[in-house]
C-alpha cells in the first residue's frame, strides 16, 4: 500500500513539473508571436507612410578619425545621404569602400536612431620609412602603408627589408623608446645592417652612433650628453661605438682616405 502511494506521489510531481514547463513555453511563445506581430505592423506603417519613413532618413554622419582626408573620403561615400534610411543602411558595403584607404586598419559603424550614422575609424600610424629597393612608409606593426612619393619627415630604416620582421621589430621598439623619451626628433636614420650593433644617425650630422646589441636608449642618451665634448676633442667624427659598458670607441676623419681610431675611456654607463 505504501509502495503504491509512493509511486502515485512521484508521478504526480513529475506531471506538475511538466505542466509548469509547458505553461512557461506557451507564455514565451505567445510573447514572441506578439513581438513579431508588432514588428510586422510597425514596419508596414513606416513603409506605407512617407512622413514616418522620413523620420529615419540619414541626416547626420559623424566620422571619428584623426586624419582629415579620411573624414572627407568617408563623407564622399554619402554624397546624397537623404536617399538612404538608417533602417536599410548597408553597413557591409560602405565598410568595404572605406577599408580601401591604406590608412584605415579597421572601422565600426553604429546606427543611432532616428537619423544618425556614426563611424569609428581605427587608423594606421606612419612610424618610419623602410629603404630597400624602394622606400615604403610603414605603420606601428611594421606593415607597409604606401610607397614614398615625396619628402616625409620620418626616421629612415636602412639595412632591412619589409620581409625581415625581426629587424623591423628591433627598429620599431627603438623608435617607441625614443619617442617616449622625447629623443625621436633628433634621429634621421636607424641602421640595421648588423642587428647586433644597431646604428643611429642624427639629423644634420655626419656621425653614426653604434649602440651594440642592447641598452640602446641609455647609450644614446649618454652620447647626446657627450656629443659637444667629443667634437671639441676629436674634430670630425665618422662614428662613435658603444660596444661595452666601459669604453666609447671613436673613429675620426683624417682626410678623405685616412681614418684613424681613437679610444676614449669614460667609465661605466650607469
Amino acid at each position: 500500500m505504501n509502495r503504491n502511494l509512493y509511486f502515485w506521489r512521484r508521478g504526480d510531481r513529475v506531471f506538475k513539473r511538466r505542466r509548469k514547463r509547458g505553461l512557461k513555453n506557451m507564455i514565451f511563445l505567445t510573447i514572441f508571436l506578439i513581438f513579431l506581430s508588432l514588428l510586422y505592423y510597425f514596419s508596414g506603417q513606416i513603409i506605407s507612410c512617407p512622413q514616418k519613413w522620413e523620420l529615419f532618413r540619414v541626416k547626420e554622419i559623424k566620422v571619428h578619425a584623426k586624419r582629415q582626408e579620411i573624414k572627407e573620403e568617408v563623407k564622399e561615400h554619402f554624397s546624397n545621404p537623404n536617399l538612404q534610411s538608417v533602417l536599410s543602411f548597408n553597413s557591409d558595403r560602405i565598410k568595404k569602400l572605406i577599408m580601401r584607404n591604406p590608412y584605415v586598419r579597421d572601422l565600426k559603424i553604429k546606427k543611432v536612431l532616428p537619423s544618425t550614422i556614426e563611424i569609428f575609424v581605427e587608423e594606421r600610424e606612419e612610424v618610419a620609412i623602410v629603404k630597400s629597393f624602394e622606400k615604403f612608409v610603414i605603420d606601428e606593426k611594421g606593415e607597409a602603408i604606401k610607397k614614398v612619393d615625396g619628402e616625409i619627415s620620418l626616421p629612415l630604416i636602412t639595412g632591412a627589408t619589409l620581409e625581415e620582421k625581426e629587424k623591423i621589430s628591433i627598429a620599431l621598439s627603438l623608435i617607441n623608446d625614443l619617442k617616449r623619451k622625447g629623443k625621436l626628433e633628433f634621429v634621421e636614420e636607424i641602421d640595421l645592417s648588423n642587428p647586433l650593433n644597431v646604428g643611429i644617425k642624427l639629423k644634420g650630422s655626419e656621425t653614426k652612433v653604434f649602440l651594440g646589441e642592447s641598452d640602446h636608449i641609455r647609450k644614446f642618451e649618454r652620447y647626446l650628453v657627450m656629443e659637444k665634448y667629443l667634437r671639441k676633442e676629436f674634430g670630425r667624427i665618422e662614428y662613435v661605438g658603444f660596444y661595452d659598458s666601459e669604453r666609447v670607441y671613436i673613429k675620426t676623419f683624417e682626410g678623405k682616405d685616412k681614418p684613424s681610431m681613437d679610444i676614449f675611456k669614460i667609465g661605466g654607463l650607469k
